[in-house]
């Protein structure tokens, strides 16, 4: 496993938790992702999988074309962003020779996959939606986790939703996350998140 990531910070945090998670088949280091793709693949081979996580603002089009022209036989982009996502995929597809793509979200990634396919009805050979809404219900959202944890969890569910910062992610995650989805975790997954903390 190869990771780049442009922040040095980053990188050192994703070397850390290889470590503490004892990984050993993976390697991370800070670059543009459009400019080393070159080098990473003379080092590393040919891919396997290529996952892209971008910023909010997508990836620029010298990486898109370049992930395209890797060929790589899976392609996962993390996307929150519909808008860019829905570019992103329809220049990806472009670049890959793709005329049909199988569109899945999952989540809140379900609106996303929803904003691809409105902006491009003609693209997506399948939609594929898993666990999601027609569209994000704010009102309605802070009612539920008002109901499943009360003020303080309405509370982390507005400033997550109307301010969304690294903070107000955390506290979501700490105060919203358990009321959400009660089910304990595996023993091994708990101490792995401890380990990451």
């Amino acid at each position: 496993v190869w990771g780049v990531e442009i922040s040095e910070e980053s990188v050192a945090c994703a070397i850390e938790n290889a470590e503490l998670n004892t990984i050993g088949n993976a390697a991370f280091f800070a670059g543009n992702v459009g400019q080393v793709l070159r080098d990473l693949r003379e080092r590393a081979g040919e891919p396997d999988v290529v996952v892209v996580d971008p910023p909010r603002a997508g990836l620029a089009g010298k990486a898109l074309r370049r992930l395209g022209r890797i060929g790589a036989p899976r392609l996962v982009y993390v996307s929150c962003n519909p808008t860019t996502l829905a570019g992103d995929v329809k220049a990806l597809c472009d670049a890959l020779g793709i005329e049909a793509p199988v569109v899945y979200g999952n989540s809140f990634g379900g609106m996303v996959a929803m904003s691809y396919g409105a902006q491009f009805p003609d693209r997506p050979s399948k939609l594929i939606l898993s666990s999601t809404a027609a569209s994000l219900d704010l009102p309605t959202t802070f009612r539920l986790m008002e109901a499943r944890g009360g003020d303080e969890a309405r509370a982390f569910a507005m400033r997550f939703w109307e301010d969304p910062n690294d903070g107000a992610r955390e506290a979501y995650m700490r105060g919203c996350m358990p009321p959400y989805n009660p089910k304990p975790k595996p023993a091994e997954a708990a101490a792995r998140q401890r380990r990451l903390q």
